[in-house]
């Protein structure tokens, strides 16, 4: 909820904001610190990441040069690049998801969709193992850690329409675009020395 406030009070901000004065660029830059510290604080303390095998739902664009190997490939260059350490095992891991769905005209319906694009949607997710602790003074005993789940601590969407030739390029734009987003907001949290 803070999340949304933070950033509905960035865009009526940003929205008003002609030219901005001293005062407003102040307040710009302050709404922005917020929204990204807001964004990082759940990373605080992560452990390692582990890339989870991309989920990939593609048609006619295997011939287009875009494949599962390709992606991960890219994906993992993208966030050993950024410095996240990236590990096989779970212990002590949380675990990034990336889905990609790419489709050709044919294999698609949409009424507002362009003639002759391509439609791909691209989701970025990253996960952990917590323990739901609902009073700070309940005892940490087995019967709690019992209770472990895995949750989504940061999730980043994109979808749209490229033609034949720019889908590719477009997808692993967008990817470069995300993981950077994700490793800007994990670093935040967790500087490396």
């Amino acid at each position: 909820m803070r999340r949304l406030l933070i950033f509905a009070l960035f865009l009526s901000v940003a929205a008003f904001a002609q030219e901005p004065d001293g005062k407003l660029k102040a307040l710009i830059e302050e709404t922005q610190a917020l929204a990204d510290a807001n964004e990082s604080a759940s990373f605080a303390g992560a452990p390692n990441v582990v890339l989870r095998e991309p989920i990939v739902v593609i048609d006619d664009l295997v011939e287009l040069g875009l494949n599962k190997d390709r992606l991960r490939t890219q994906i993992e260059l993208i966030l050993r690049r950024n410095g996240i350490p990236l590990v096989s095992s779970l212990s002590n891991a949380g675990w990034l998801v990336t889905t990609t769905i790419a489709s050709s005209p044919s294999h698609f319906s949409a009424p507002n969709a362009p003639p002759g694009q391509y439609m791909y949607a691209i989701t970025v997710s990253y996960h952990e193992y917590v323990l739901p602790i609902r009073r700070l003074e309940e005892p940490i005993t087995s019967d709690v850690l019992r209770r472990v789940i895995g949750v989504t601590l940061w999730e980043k969407h994109e979808n749209g329409y490229a033609e034949q030739g720019a889908v590719v390029k477009k997808i692993q734009t967008t990817y470069e675009e995300i993981l950077n987003q994700f490793a800007l907001a994990y670093l935040r949290a967790n500087p490396r020395n």
